[in-house]
């Protein structure tokens, strides 16, 4: 698995960026990705393109995102969190002088927009590890509301038609799960590919037919282990719904306040 995963990740670096060589050699550290004993036996061989020498880093940014050697994410949390703390600094000094509809289009923009932006990669992570990072949105929104300090959660995120850290990496994996069940054609056929039904594996009369099929050799991180779990969890009439904007909507609702 390591040996497959790092070959296939070399092999695309070096496609990708094989046509800008130059600006590859001079700017482009590489990571090696993954745990375990084979990263050893690795550690001491440079990585090297037609005689260039390519600097090893532990942590890179790539498409806007920290990609740490382990894929622990704490990294792009950690920039998150200092992203949520400067705003809110900011934010402390003029908060008298705005409107809520203006502190609401700011946190959208600002704050929001990065908490969303590759949520369903970064937020699979354990729950203590996501908790710093919503505590401190909480606190933005606290003081974007003017809310006192007991005001219950729920509550402060519903003003702003939004969801905790947490809940949003379960809305938007609901959302890709969705779209691959009702409207996969509008996906890569590789995603589209992850989640499809029991009934379309086998013609077994099961009360689990209409569920998604989970691949019994499924890693448990793996979206394509927890998504389907995620998604059968889901009441039958949310999971009949095809129409993606009253799905969200449900979903977001059942989210925030569950039965």
């Amino acid at each position: 698995m390591f040996d497959g995963g790092l070959l296939c990740v070399s092999e695309a670096f070096i496609i990708v960026h094989w046509g800008n060589l130059k600006r590859l050699v001079r700017r482009g550290p590489h990571v090696i990705l993954g745990t375990g004993p084979p990263k050893v036996l690795i550690r001491a061989c440079p990585l090297a393109i037609t005689g260039h020498v390519i600097q090893r880093v532990h942590v890179v940014k790539y498409l806007g995102i920290y990609i740490d050697e382990n894929l622990t994410w704490l990294d792009h949390i950690s920039y998150l969190m200092k992203k949520i703390s400067s705003l809110t600094g900011i934010l402390y000094r003029v908060k008298s002088y705005l409107p809520i509809d203006c502190k609401k289009q700011i946190y959208y923009a600002l704050a929001n927009s990065s908490l969303i932006y590759c949520i369903e990669i970064y937020a699979n992570v354990n729950q203590s590890v996501l908790n710093p990072l919503i505590i401190k949105c909480n606190r933005l929104l606290r003081l974007l509301q003017s809310k006192p300090r007991r005001t219950p959660i729920n509550e402060l995120y519903a003003a702003f038609g939004t969801l905790p850290v947490d809940k949003l990496f379960q809305y938007y994996t609901l959302k890709l799960i969705h779209k691959c069940v009702y409207n996969s054609s509008s996906l890569p056929v590789t995603i589209a590919k992850c989640f499809v039904k029991a009934n379309s594996i086998h013609s077994h009369g099961t009360r689990r037919s209409g569920f998604l099929y989970i691949h019994a050799n499924s890693n448990p991180n793996s979206v394509v282990f927890y998504g389907p779990n995620m998604w059968n969890k889901l009441p039958l009439n949310f999971q009949n719904d095809p129409f993606l904007l009253s799905f969200l909507k449900a979903c977001k609702d059942y989210l925030l306040c569950p039965p």
